[in-house]
């Protein structure tokens, strides 16, 4: 398993689920902390690549926290999700961009992160 294998215990990510993002998928956040493999250089969020609400740990796939342009990061990875949907995730991390960083530097705690996060409802179409 390359990219995708989890570097921490799903206990340790913040999680959002399907109805607190709008989108169709869940994703995951943890901040950048030290691991057994080291810091990461590019801020990321991980994405269960299908619409299930079970855990798979298979299944998570890294994508850059970018304030324009974000990106999947698992070299040559096909996603099975469509491609609008994804469109979907990237817009809903452009829109979240501040307060995912601010999560990802460990400058807030997981409850403002929750507390703050705009649902895809409410993103306003990345045009650029």
């Amino acid at each position: 398993m390359p990219e995708q294998q989890m570097q921490q215990p799903i206990n340790e990510m913040a999680r959002f689920v399907q109805g607190t993002t709008g989108l169709p998928m869940i994703i995951w956040l943890t901040p950048n902390e030290e691991t057994n493999t080291g810091q990461h250089n590019v801020p990321r969020l991980r994405f269960q690549d299908n619409t299930s609400d079970h855990f798979n740990p298979n299944d998570m796939i890294p994508i850059s926290i970018h304030q324009s342009e974000p990106m999947i990061l698992a070299k040559d990875y096909q996603t099975k999700l469509p491609n609008n949907e994804i469109a979907k995730l990237k817009q809903w991390i452009v829109q979240n961009y501040d307060i995912l960083l601010q999560y990802w530097n460990g400058e807030i705690y997981e409850d403002i992160l929750m507390r703050d996060v705009k649902p895809y409802d409410n993103v306003k179409p990345h045009l650029g």
